[in-house]
């Protein structure tokens, strides 16, 4: 039986020896870190009827956030839209958060008059507010209700 020898010279075993070190600092920081909260978002398809999913992770803006600024994180995000194509955004794109606060288990929220006028791609006003609320109470068990504002008027009925 032949053996077999192996010729490693000492700076390709420490170029191999930096490369494997790497790698297990790069594996142990990859499951270190935050990924986020995972956030569920709810929209309405353009093709089929019925309410979808999206699934997301939010990285907080700090660490140790106040819950406001958490659900202003997460209505921003909502805003902005599905990530999928085939998904209808809740209000047009220009529509943004004015306010938002929290008040014993109450969360009033104002959004911009860019939602009055909703685009073809887009859910209707009433589905629109609809979906925001389902949005926020799903995602934030500590709000019982919300107040949603247009432009600083009240919206429809609330949702509980």
């Amino acid at each position: 039986m032949k053996k077999i020898k192996l010729n490693f010279k000492i700076p390709e075993i420490i170029i191999l020896s930096i490369i494997v070190f790497a790698l297990i600092i790069s594996l142990i920081c990859f499951f270190l870190q935050d990924r986020g909260h995972k956030r569920v978002f709810i929209f309405e398809s353009m093709d089929k009827a019925g309410l979808f999913i999206e699934t997301r992770y939010l990285i907080p803006f700090e660490s140790n956030q106040s819950i406001e600024t958490d659900i202003l994180q997460y209505s921003e995000d909502l805003l902005l839209g599905p990530k999928t194509h085939r998904f209808k955004p809740l209000f047009s794109s220009k529509t943004v958060v004015d306010s938002l606060f929290l008040r014993d288990d109450i969360l009033y929220v104002n959004i911009s008059k860019e939602a009055l006028h909703p685009e073809k791609t887009t859910s209707t006003i009433e589905v629109g507010v609809d979906l925001f609320k389902k949005n926020i109470l799903r995602n934030f068990p500590q709000v019982k209700q919300v107040d949603f504002f247009i432009n600083s008027i009240h919206t429809y009925e609330q949702i509980q």
